[in-house]
C-alpha cells in the first residue's frame, strides 16, 4: 500500500473502517505478465494496447467493497489511484460518499516531459532497495520544493515488504 502507516492508523484508530487496495502491479497485488506494453502508443491514446483501464482498477476496488459487504465509501486516489476513483465516481456514483484526490494529475497535456520517461520507464525493481530508492526519486521529481528527504526514504521503505 502506498499510504504510508502515519497516514492511515489514526483513521483505523478512530473507529473508521479502512480498507486500503493495492491496485494491479502496485504493493502486493498481482502483476502484468504479458507481452510487453507499448507505452508510446498508450501516450498517443491507443489504449487498445493497454493491458487494463481505470474502468478495470475501479471495477476490482467495488468488487472488494463487495466482497467486504460495503455498499458506499469515502475514496482516497493517490497518484494514480485518482484515475481509479475517478471512474469508480463515473460509474458508481451511489458508492461515493466523498472523493479525496492527492498527488494525482489530469493528464499530461503536451506529453510527460523526458525526465519523467527517464524516471518511469526504468527497469522492474529486482529488490526492495532498489525500489525504495526508485520511489524516493519519483517522490523528489513529483513533489519538487515539498519533498522531505528526512522521511522519504522510510516512506517509500513501507511500500514494499
Amino acid at each position: 500500500m502506498s499510504f504510508p502507516p502515519r497516514l492511515v492508523e489514526p483513521l483505523a484508530e478512530s473507529g473508521h473502517l479502512v480498507v486500503a487496495i493495492d491496485p494491479r502491479d502496485t504493493g502486493g497485488s498481482t502483476r502484468y505478465d504479458g507481452p510487453p506494453i507499448d507505452l508510446g502508443a498508450i501516450l498517443a491514446g491507443d489504449l487498445a494496447v493497454a493491458p487494463y483501464t481505470y474502468n478495470d482498477m475501479a471495477t476490482d476496488a467495488l468488487g472488494v467493497l463487495d466482497a467486504l459487504d460495503v455498499e458506499s465509501a469515502v475514496w482516497i486516489g493517490h497518484s494514480m489511484g485518482g484515475g481509479g476513483v475517478a471512474a469508480v465516481q463515473a460509474m458508481a456514483p451511489d458508492r461515493v460518499d466523498g472523493l479525496v484526490y492527492f498527488s494525482c494529475s489530469p493528464g499530461f497535456g503536451e506529453g510527460p516531459s523526458p525526465e519523467f520517461l527517464d524516471l518511469v520507464l526504468r527497469d522492474e525493481p529486482g529488490d526492495s532497495d532498489t525500489a525504495i530508492a526508485w520511489a524516493v526519486d519519483v517522490s523528489r521529481w513529483s513533489l519538487g520544493r515539498q519533498f522531505d528527504e528526512a522521511t522519504a526514504p522510510a516512506d517509500a521503505a513501507c511500500r514494499w515488504p
